[in-house]
């Protein structure tokens, strides 16, 4: 992904595939938190949690 100031978010040839899908991924997550009445504060609970329980 390259970013430029002033510009779009671009993603390139040379792109991490597995940041792409954890961008997917995460924004999966926000529409989902955002589905059930989520605070930010209670969607970022859950990540901090889980991001101490899966190893």
């Amino acid at each position: 992904m390259e970013l430029r100031r002033g510009r779009t978010a671009v993603i390139s040839g040379s792109a991490d595939g597995l940041r792409v899908r954890l961008e997917d991924a995460a924004r999966e997550f926000v529409v989902a938190a955002r589905r059930a009445g989520a605070s930010d504060a209670e969607a970022l609970a859950v990540v901090e949690r889980l991001l101490g329980e899966v190893r």
